[in-house]
C-alpha cells in the first residue's frame, strides 16, 4: 500500500520501502504495518502485556550450548558470534572458534560481575544470552 493510505483503523499506513528508510532518532511506530498489531501496539505494552512479550523472545535455557559452565548465565544456541559479550564481559563469555559462537565459561562471583553479565544479556541483539539458569 502507498505510503499516506489509510488503514479501515484510521491509522496511517507505511510502505516498506518507507520503514526501511526510517532515520536514526525516529519513533519506530510510525514506521510499523498498521496490518501488524503486535509490531504497532508492543512499544504501548506495559505490565503483565510486557513481561510476556519479554519471555517470549529470551534466551531458551534447553537450548543452551554445552560448553556453558553451570550456573545463572549461559549463551543459547541464537548466539550469531557477534563479539558483543565478550567486549563487555570477557573475563565471563568466551568464543568457541570450530562452532563460531560464545558461551559462558566463568560464572559471575560479585554484584559487579554479575552487573557486567547482565550488561551483555541486554545488548545482545539477539538475545541469546540468559540469567535464568541453574543456580
Amino acid at each position: 500500500m502507498p505510503a499516506g493510505r489509510k488503514h479501515k483503523a484510521g491509522r496511517a499506513v507505511r510502505s516498506e520501502r518507507a520503514r526501511r528508510e526510517r532515520k536514526p532518532g525516529e519513533n519506530p511506530a510510525k514506521f510499523q504495518s498498521a496490518t501488524d498489531p503486535c509490531l504497532n501496539d508492543a512499544h504501548r505494552l506495559t505490565g503483565a502485556g510486557a513481561a510476556r512479550l519479554v519471555l517470549r523472545v529470551m534466551a531458551n535455557k534447553t537450548d543452551k550450548w554445552e560448553n556453558n559452565v553451570s550456573g545463572k548465565f549461559y549463551v543459547d544456541q541464537q548466539c550469531i558470534d557477534c563479539d558483543l559479550c565478550r567486549e563487555t564481559a570477557p573475563a565471563f563469555f568466551t568464543r568457541h572458534d570450530e562452532g563460531g559462537y560464545s558461551f559462558v565459561h566463568k560464572q559471575p562471583t560479585t554484584e559487579e560481575d554479575a552487573a557486567l553479565c547482565r550488561e551483555a544479556l541486554e545488548g545482545c541483539p539477539v538475545e541469546a544470552i540468559g540469567e535464568d539458569g541453574d543456580q
